[in-house]
């Protein structure tokens, strides 16, 4: 663990401290988490399951937020995440809700496979691309914005599956609540830069 990680790990419990140990366990590197939301993230599943609002959590899931964003819902700004299993899949699921930005990974590995050390590595991946794109200042404020929508405004969602594993894929969606959900467009904004590896003191991201 870093020493950000470390530091957490060896404090109070808190619902930090348990996701801190959910990646030790799990071997992966945890998406950055905002500072502003340290304080919000709670605990919604021992060891599986943390949101900023309980609201968020079913919308982790690509199928649930699409009927959501069709029904002409905007889901509550936050974040929340998951690692759960689920028949015989287990699911890294994530999402970051700004006022007109959503960011969504779901990502699944079949139970029947060697879930060794290096097994969940792409979602270790996944985060640091993410890591990455948060560190632009404009575009995290873009995330952490909250406020109205006017029904003609444009929101943007992007979308971050391993379909085609082991391979990352980016989908990029357009929403509004005058003309719904757009068909998505691939493109690699995101998850296509050839090297995201953090560096060791990144985790908590700074507005």
């Amino acid at each position: 663990m870093t020493s950000i990680l470390t530091d957490i790990a060896q404090g109070p419990d808190s619902p930090i401290h348990s996701l801190v140990w959910l990646a030790k366990d799990a071997n992966i590197n945890l998406p950055p988490i905002p500072a502003e939301y340290l304080e919000k993230l709670r605990e919604v599943s021992p060891l599986c399951c943390y949101a900023t609002d309980e609201s968020l959590v079913p919308l982790t899931n690509r199928a649930a937020l699409s009927d959501a964003l069709v029904a002409g819902n905007w889901p509550k700004t936050g974040m929340a995440l998951r690692l759960v299993p689920k028949g015989r899949s287990l699911y890294w699921q994530y999402i970051l809700v700004g006022r007109v930005n959503i960011l969504q990974v779901n990502l699944r590995f079949l139970l029947t496979d060697d879930l060794g050390p290096g097994r969940l590595a792409l979602v270790s991946t996944a985060n640091d691309h993410i890591q990455n794109y948060l560190q632009d200042e404009i575009v995290l404020a873009r995330y952490l914005a909250d406020g109205p929508r006017t029904p003609e405004e444009t929101a943007h969602i992007i979308l971050c599956e391993n379909e085609t594993a082991p391979r990352l894929t980016e989908t990029h969606y357009t929403w509004s609540e005058a003309r719904g959900l757009s068909q998505g467009r691939s493109d690699n904004q995101i998850f296509g830069a050839a090297d995201a590896r953090r560096k060791p003191e990144e985790l908590i991201i700074y507005p």
